[in-house]
């Protein structure tokens, strides 16, 4: 995927982000309390989605590297794709609208 592109996925993401902590309606020192209410059950919940990823990156890797088609790709790059594809998933109001069309246009060279 070209830079153009690249640039206006971060910006749709900055804004994103930006929009969703000026419109929040919760005060950050009650965040802070939460997080120090949920103790040692927030890193395992860190490392439960940690193995959620790497699950959904290996099903993924294999299936794109079935018989051989996509060389020079590696595990973690297709990590960083699939943890991105989410993010950008998550963020989008349409669902599917946003990471999917981003892992395929950062899979293009590789095709």
């Amino acid at each position: 995927m070209n830079n153009k592109f690249r640039n206006i996925f971060m910006a749709f993401g900055i804004i994103a982000i930006l929009i969703m902590l000026c419109t929040m309606n919760m005060d950050y020192t009650d965040i802070w309390h939460y997080l120090l209410k949920v103790g040692i059950y927030f890193p395992l919940i860190l490392a439960l989605w940690l193995v959620v990823y790497l699950v959904n990156t290996l099903s993924w890797y294999l299936i794109i590297n079935d018989e051989g088609r996509c060389e020079g790709l590696s595990f973690w790059r297709v990590y960083k794709l699939t943890v991105s594809g989410f993010a950008l998933n998550y963020t989008t109001p349409c669902g599917l609208m946003g990471g999917e069309p981003y892992r395929i246009m950062e899979l293009k060279p590789y095709t």
